[in-house]
């Protein structure tokens, strides 16, 4: 989601490309298993069931009908598919987002006892981050982002659907509430911060969220993401920031 003003943050990443490349297969799995987190349908099912017997029905339909099946496939496939992504779903996935994070949410959510408030300079840059190059230079390379249930991602498929969500929600980074050290683990620190969503068929809504963000040593860049949960999803509030872009 939008750190600032620019990238987004890709939590529990949800996001789908909707330019025509969309049907790329690369891009086409992020799109169907970015989806299938939103609830529109089993990735798995879209990906294999679906499209076979589709594409086998607009075969044999252009067959009889003697039609091109280029055609048959850009009409049938092509613009139902550009339909979905460009008119459905903007106006339909803020609203099952913020289902999902209310479904979520759990207010006792939080760092273990002993851990000790900090001030993160990289958590600073972010706030003040305003382009995506800025953005993504303050993870490593290798960064990686954890899924409860899921693979983690690599630091490119996270861009990808940054980039993404950022571009059907409008999600911007208001800033961090909390920043905890975890007492066990030496460089592992707990990170609370809220966003808002913007979304154009959809009223603003807020998320605030638990995270823990592995470091490297010197602090300055961000090596494992991970989402632990949403303490609260709902109408935008006012906030008491510990980190703000104003402050960047």
């Amino acid at each position: 989601m939008q750190q600032g003003r620019a990238p987004t943050r890709l939590m529990r990443p949800w996001g789908f490309r909707v330019r025509v490349d969309c049907l790329n297969l690369s891009v086409g799995r992020v799109a169907t298993e970015t989806l299938s987190d939103l609830g529109y349908f089993r990735a798995s099912m879209l990906r294999w069931i679906i499209p076979f017997a589709y594409c086998g029905a607009v075969v044999a339909g252009s067959i009889v009908l003697g039609v091109s099946v280029w055609l048959a496939y850009l009409v049938a496939i092509v613009l139902p598919w550009l339909g979905f992504c460009k008119v459905y779903v903007p106006r339909t996935a803020p609203r099952k987002l913020l289902r999902a994070a209310t479904r979520e949410v759990d207010p006792t959510a939080g760092p273990p006892p002993g851990a000790e408030p900090v001030e993160l300079a990289v958590a600073e840059r972010m706030t003040a981050a305003r382009d995506w190059d800025a953005y993504r230079a303050l993870y490593t390379d290798d960064a990686t982002f954890p899924r409860n249930d899921k693979n983690p991602l690599s630091l490119d498929r996270y861009f990808v659907r940054a980039r993404a969500v950022q571009k059907l929600l409008g999600l911007e980074l208001i800033g961090f509430l909390e920043m905890r050290a975890d007492p066990g683990r030496p460089h592992t620190f707990w990170v609370s911060g809220v966003e808002r969503a913007n979304p154009r068929h959809h009223p603003p809504f807020e998320l605030e969220w638990w995270e823990t963000w592995t470091l490297t040593p010197d602090r300055e860049r961000i090596r494992v993401r991970h989402h632990i949960a949403f303490t609260y999803a709902g109408d935008v509030r006012a906030q008491v920031l510990a980190s703000s872009p104003s402050r960047a």
